[in-house]
């Protein structure tokens, strides 16, 4: 997906298994809060995906 600015009361949604690799506070002055709900079923080995080494 094309990247985008988030304004006050956005929300977005990745789905399961997505690699969120890209985050950064387009502000200079001003700090970013971001509020994360992950749902996953109880008997989840991982919840971390790990990005493939780039040759």
């Amino acid at each position: 997906q094309p990247l985008r600015k988030l304004k006050v009361g956005d929300t977005f949604y990745e789905p399961t298994m997505a690699l969120h690799s890209v985050s950064r506070n387009p502000s200079k002055t001003a700090n970013t809060r971001l509020l994360a709900v992950i749902l996953h079923p109880r008997d989840a080995k991982e919840l971390v995906i790990l990005e493939k080494p780039k040759h």
